[in-house]
């Protein structure tokens, strides 16, 4: 074996490390942008679970008139929120259709027509329940996963 194949030996045993090398970085590059956009997606759902609920707290806590739940479509529940303005009675919806949370303020007669509702945030499911004051917020993301929030109702004739 010469002095030429020796050297010919080591360029191309070089050139496949160098590719090796190559191969392997790319394989770590995907592997950590693969980790990053699911960490991503599991964030953005959490973000919206969070700020839904956290709507619902704001919306009930400075409420100034009654607060209920109805019924709604399929599982769903719909929280109102009555008030009087200049005698007549308003209310105020929260409720998910078509994949997002939504409100809608109208007078206490108009038909309850879910699309007309404002979108808060995309959401799958919103479950509202009231048992002897305590109003629990349920809200699921679309990948399935839940989060509730549980508020006391205070009553409105106490001055507050």
């Amino acid at each position: 074996m010469g002095k030429a194949d020796t050297r010919r030996t080591e360029g191309l045993l070089a050139l496949v490390m160098f590719a090796l090398f190559a191969v392997l970085v790319l394989g770590v590059l995907l592997a950590g942008a693969g980790v990053c956009r699911r960490l991503t997606e599991r964030d953005a759902r959490a973000f919206d679970r969070r700020t839904a609920l956290q709507y619902v707290a704001t919306r009930v806590r400075s409420a100034a008139g009654s607060v209920t739940v109805e019924d709604f479509a399929g599982p769903d529940s719909t929280l109102c929120f009555a008030e009087e303005i200049e005698g007549e009675t308003y209310l105020t919806r929260l409720y998910c259709w078509d994949g997002a949370m939504r409100e809608l303020f109208c007078a206490a007669g108009e038909p309850f027509a879910p699309e007309d509702g404002e979108i808060i945030v995309s959401m799958a499911e919103m479950r509202f329940t009231e048992e002897n004051g305590l109003l629990t917020a349920e809200a699921v993301a679309g990948d399935g996963s839940e989060a509730a929030v549980s508020l006391f109702l205070r009553e409105r004739g106490d001055g507050a």
